[in-house]
């Protein structure tokens, strides 16, 4: 029966510097355009681009939006045909000063001719929106996938090393984790292409006081394995992730306190508490 879950926000997620899967956009860009005009005015961009974190698509598309406005021409003051060149390099410009990582030049190849091979307002406008939308979604893909990695490894570290695939898609992956004592773990990662990415996990076939511990643990490792938390992850008596697990009720709540001194006090205060089930019984 479903214990205790947990709910890890996470703002950025680190890749280990071997990872070759993916580049960063700035890099494809200079190769790709070869533009002068580009290199010089993305100069700053580099050192943002080829840090080792990875924000969540969501947080640079607000990013990419402001800088393509700061980027725009001042249409009133120019011809049609140095409108559309203006375009074409704020867009360029303002995706080299955004962190983006890309799986391929493959992914964005096609939308970055179309917005150089642009000759009028509309097929400039388009082709503008189509790379913007090309490069936000392979990123996107590179995110998940180096959170999915990630959070799989931190799972596994703690010694759940029997992980089951249950559910998969870019957006969403479902798995069953379990240790070599029959505790288990589920967990549903959430990449983020649409909103804020996050795990919530929920520990199975365990009393609280274990629960806590393996939560504890798997915090410690998903911050080691280059998982960032966008605050202090939460912990809340659970009713089952997955739908067939039957819910129990349990409804105490309580943000999670790092501070050993502030668990123990957290872990006191529970221990009053019954179930439904046996009121003479320690909660499970």
């Amino acid at each position: 029966m479903p214990c205790k879950s947990m709910m890890y926000s996470v703002e950025a997620v680190s890749s280990p510097a071997t990872n070759k899967s993916y580049q960063s956009l700035f890099s494809m860009l200079t190769v790709l355009v070869g533009s002068g005009i580009l290199i010089a005015a993305a100069r700053g961009a580099s050192a943002k681009s080829n840090s080792a974190a990875i924000r969540p698509t969501s947080s640079l598309r607000r990013d990419l939006r402001a800088e393509i406005r700061r980027t725009a021409p001042a249409e009133t003051t120019l011809s049609r045909p140095e409108i559309v060149s203006s375009v074409k390099t704020s867009t360029l410009t303002a995706l080299a000063n955004t962190p983006f990582v890309v799986e391929s030049a493959g992914r964005i190849a096609p939308s970055l001719e179309a917005l150089l091979g642009a000759t009028t307002l509309a097929e400039v406008a388009l082709a503008q929106v189509t790379l913007t939308s090309a490069v936000e979604a392979s990123h996107g893909r590179v995110f998940a996938a180096t959170m999915r990695a990630a959070a799989t490894r931190a799972i596994k570290k703690i010694g759940f090393a029997s992980v089951t695939i249950l559910s998969g898609s870019v957006e969403k992956v479902r798995l069953v984790a379990e240790n070599d004592t029959g505790k288990q773990l589920h967990a549903e990662i959430r990449g983020g292409m649409n909103g804020q990415p996050a795990i919530t996990v929920e520990v199975l076939r365990a009393t609280h006081e274990e629960s806590h511990q393996i939560l504890d643990a798997l915090e410690l490792a998903l911050t080691e394995e280059g998982l960032h938390s966008s605050g202090p992850p939460t912990r809340k008596g659970s009713g089952g992730l997955i739908p067939v697990i039957q819910p129990h009720s349990h409804g105490h709540t309580h943000a999670h306190q790092a501070h050993p001194e502030a668990r123990a006090q957290a872990d006191g205060s529970r221990r009053p508490q019954k179930t439904n089930r046996d009121s003479s019984q320690r909660q499970r």
